[in-house]
C-alpha cells in the first residue's frame, strides 16, 4: 500500500524525473509533498468517490397465464350483492 497523497500541480513541474503539466493530478510521498505544498506549486487533490458498481441484472421471466385451474373453485361463482355498496338514503322508506 502506498503511503502518499494525491496532489494537483499549480504550475508545470518536474518531480522525480517526471514531467507534470499544470492541473494534472499526481501521487507523491508525504515526505516530498510538504515542500510543494509550502511553496504553493501544488495543492491537495479533492477526494474522488469510487465509481458505483453497476446494478446486477435481474432475471425476468414470462408472465404466467391465468387459467380457471389456477383460480380456486369458491371464487368462480358470481358474488352476491351486498348491502354495504348501497346508499341508505336511496332506499324507499317503509
Amino acid at each position: 500500500m502506498f503511503n502518499g497523497i494525491w496532489l494537483v500541480a499549480a504550475e508545470p513541474l518536474e518531480v522525480q524525473g517526471r514531467e507534470i503539466a499544470t492541473g494534472e493530478r499526481f501521487q507523491i510521498s508525504r515526505i516530498h509533498s510538504g515542500a510543494l505544498l509550502a511553496q504553493g506549486r501544488a495543492t491537495v487533490a479533492p477526494k474522488v468517490p469510487p465509481a458505483p458498481e453497476p446494478p446486477t441484472p435481474t432475471r425476468r421471466s414470462r408472465a404466467r397465464k391465468i387459467t380457471t385451474s389456477t383460480i380456486p373453485a369458491e371464487t368462480t361463482s358470481a358474488p352476491e350483492p351486498s348491502r354495504t355498496y348501497q346508499r341508505r338514503d336511496l332506499e324507499p322508506e317503509p
